[in-house]
């Protein structure tokens, strides 16, 4: 789904529409960050956020200078702004590969599963920092998660998908208002909301799982 909607690759059928033109290959508009860091070791902070806009050149030099300045202090990482991707934590390179993807002012962020690999502490920070970016920034999110908890924290729209061959198995409204903080992860609202959306995914998970075995219930 990921390589669709960045277009990296073309659907065997149908289109992928944005704005009313069809996706046929990767754009600034379509950004992805990755699971893993894609940050370049040899460039530091600064060089690695103000790459993509300098390869191609679409930003004069003053502009690209005030974005960056910008957006690197919009994710905290000013004083970091001369250090290297080894110098950095976790957490840091994950601001800092979200503030080389804001500052090409994309369309779309597409998010496949940023914080896998993270401590449970910095996770958690990390999910608050983004939740606030995306009320900040008006634009269309999509991330991709396996924790159900960060799902529903960070959604407004939860879209289920089954095993492979992949289908949507159901899109669930979240309904936790909005300003959300880490303080409501505790709340009776969300504990209750994500115990049944648990059983609900994992009863589906199960079913799934149990159906390729050739074993049927009702």
């Amino acid at each position: 789904m990921v390589n669709l909607l960045a277009g990296f690759e073309s659907p065997d059928s149908g289109q992928i529409m944005l704005e009313g033109v069809a996706v046929s290959g990767p754009s600034k508009d379509r950004l992805v960050v990755f699971q893993e860091t894609a940050l370049m070791p040899w460039l530091n902070t600064y060089q690695n956020v103000t790459f993509g806009p300098k390869l191609r050149g679409d930003m004069p030099a003053n502009s690209l200078k005030e974005a960056a300045d910008r957006i690197i202090d919009t994710v905290g990482l000013r004083e970091f702004k001369d250090k290297y991707p080894l110098q950095l934590s976790g957490g840091m390179q994950r601001r800092a590969e979200l503030a080389r993807a804001l500052i090409n002012q994309p369309l779309v962020m597409i998010m496949d599963e940023p914080f896998r690999g993270l401590d449970a502490m910095t996770r958690q920070l990390m999910q608050e920092f983004y939740l606030r970016l995306c009320e900040e920034e008006a634009r269309t999110n999509v991330f991709v998660t396996s924790e159900l908890e960060e799902a529903i924290f960070l959604a407004d729209s939860l879209v289920v998908l089954s095993n492979r061959p992949t289908t949507v198995r159901e899109v669930i409204q979240i309904d936790l208002p909005r300003p959300r903080n880490l303080n409501m992860l505790s709340s009776p609202r969300h504990t209750t909301t994500n115990v049944m959306r648990w059983k609900c995914c994992m009863k589906r998970r199960l079913r799934v799982s149990v159906d390729r075995y050739g074993i049927r219930f009702s």
